[in-house]
């Protein structure tokens, strides 16, 4: 009844409603709980509903607004999948509003980001995640580093620019045409680009090499979180991934960070 209540209006048959309804029921994998009422279902059978309730009118556009906000970690990393899965089969488009950023990254295949109503930038999700158009994108997609900086030279292998505490860094990535000398930018470094050694490596070219000092460890289970103190008095951010050498660094460790120029993206400043 729950499902077919658009279709009642609608004044369908009772047959036709019955083949819809129990169409869109396997689609969704609820062909066996039909006769189930809401209290008896879980958080997700209840979502998959709300989902069949709609598809069951045959819109030509799906419209999903925050679905998944009101239910709990494991949950929603299941139904994210089955809402892929589900568009995938459908072949509909479907437009899904989120300010979840792992739910936008995993469910499009193209994203818009809005900004107080206005588009900052549309695009896949690697366009968005991998080159962000402005800063508010980039800090807003992901995590981040972003520091204040000049460019103050071209060399051969890059771009050189200079944060506004002194630290240098060579940037081989795409730097939207900003090439100019004295330009002010933005310099975006994403936490798991940080790379982290002992002291006393050796410099590779397209490499930058400084160093720091860990100022804090995080431990998120899969995930390591580490602060890092630059002696130019920058501060960065570094995602490590838990393995047997990563959870040997410790607070007040000396190290030296290695970040490959081409992991660096200038934005206009």
């Amino acid at each position: 009844d729950n499902i077919a209540f658009g279709l009642r209006l609608r004044r369908l048959t009772r047959s036709e409603i019955r083949d819809r309804v129990g169409r869109v029921l396997q689609l969704v994998d609820l062909g066996e709980m039909a006769a189930r009422f809401p209290a008896q279902l879980s958080g997700g059978q209840q979502q998959r509903v709300a989902i069949a309730r709609s598809l069951v009118l045959e819109p030509r556009i799906l419209m999903f607004d925050e679905p998944l906000s009101n239910l709990d970690f494991k949950l929603r990393i299941q139904m994210r999948e089955e809402l892929r899965n589900l568009q995938r089969r459908l072949g509909k488009t479907s437009i899904y509003v989120t300010h979840d950023q792992t739910e936008a990254l995993a469910l499009s295949d193209r994203i818009a980001v809005l900004s107080h109503g206005r588009i900052e930038q549309i695009g896949t999700p690697g366009d968005i995640y991998e080159r962000p158009a402005t800063a508010f994108v980039a800090e807003f997609i992901g995590s981040s580093n972003m520091l204040r900086a000049r460019i103050v030279e071209g060399v051969d292998s890059g771009t050189i620019v200079v944060t506004e505490a002194g630290l240098r860094l060579c940037c081989r990535a795409e730097s939207n045409g900003m090439l100019d000398d004295g330009a002010d930018v933005s310099v975006l470094l994403r936490p798991e680009r940080v790379h982290i050694e002992k002291p006393g490596g050796g410099i590779a070219p397209g490499q930058n090499r400084v160093h720091a000092r860990i100022a804090d460890v995080s431990y998120l289970g899969e995930d390591l979180h580490l602060s890092l103190d630059l002696l130019s008095g920058d501060r960065l951010r570094a995602s490590l991934k838990n393995t047997n050498a990563a959870r040997d660094w410790a607070p007040a460790q000396a190290v030296e960070i290695v970040i490959d120029a081409a992991d660096i993206r200038l934005l206009r400043g």
